[in-house]
């Protein structure tokens, strides 16, 4: 999922609706503006309209409008691994690494996989897909066995950003964007015992649940601020440095 349902009632995209009757007037499309639409569809053209709410989470919620750019097409397993096809994969890549990196090699072949309609992920074609990533640009970075992508080295090196709520699983989330959320609580609490820092962080990411795999994503997390020293452990508690 890319996010939440919207519902038909839903009114944020009023002002999208007018802007595109004021548009189709100007071009003559509609001259008469809604009361045309109304008399012609029986419907006043409102927020309620799907283009009005495309148009809507295009301007606010651009990281969501952006990953429906992959034009799906199901084909097999064979034909997706064609030579001819990798140009295509390539700009694919570059256009998912834009709007989500760092990411995860797991959830970045996934989408390419996804968006061809290959649900089995047999040992050949992740060996090809990584073949593929080994030829691309990205910075590629290792964590206990786990490997996530980011655009350039100087990116991964500056980034302080943290994404909630981003409907990743645990074991997708890079450590350093958990680090930076454990962070946040950390300048806003001073000091949290490791667990209370974990479940909080969790909460924060969007992880109602604290299982294992959240668990463990968080610890990764909290691990990298403590080998950067940009947090000290005083008795059983986690503060900033």
């Amino acid at each position: 999922a890319l996010g939440n349902a919207i519902l038909y009632s839903d009114g944020r995209a009023d002002e999208q609706a007018r802007a595109i009757i004021r548009e189709a007037a100007k071009r003559n499309v509609v001259p008469l503006g809604d009361a045309y639409i109304a008399e012609i569809t029986g419907n006043h053209f409102d927020g309620s309209m799907p283009l009005a709410k495309i148009l809507w989470l295009k301007g606010n919620k651009p990281e969501i409008y952006e990953k429906t750019f992959l034009n799906s097409v199901n084909i097999s397993a064979w034909e997706l691994m064609m030579p001819r096809r990798e140009p295509r994969i390539r700009k694919q890549l570059n256009e998912i690494m834009r709007t989500e990196a760092p990411i995860s090699r797991s959830l970045l072949s996934s989408r390419i996989f996804n968006a061809y309609g290959i649900l089995r992920k047999t040992a050949r074609l992740i060996e090809w897909m990584d073949g593929i990533l080994d030829k691309t640009p990205y910075y590629k970075q290792e964590i206990d066995g786990l490997v996530f992508y980011w655009n350039t080295k100087e990116e991964a090196d500056s980034y302080t950003g943290f994404r909630i709520d981003s409907k990743r699983e645990a074991v997708d989330l890079p450590p350093r964007e958990v680090a930076n959320a454990a962070r946040n609580i950390l300048e806003q609490q001073v000091a949290l015992p490791l667990v209370d820092l974990m479940r909080v962080t969790a909460q924060l990411l969007g992880y109602a649940r604290f299982g294992l795999n959240v668990e463990t994503a968080m610890r990764r997390g909290v691990q990298i601020l403590l080998d950067g020293e940009e947090v000290k452990i005083e008795g059983d508690k986690i503060l900033m440095k």
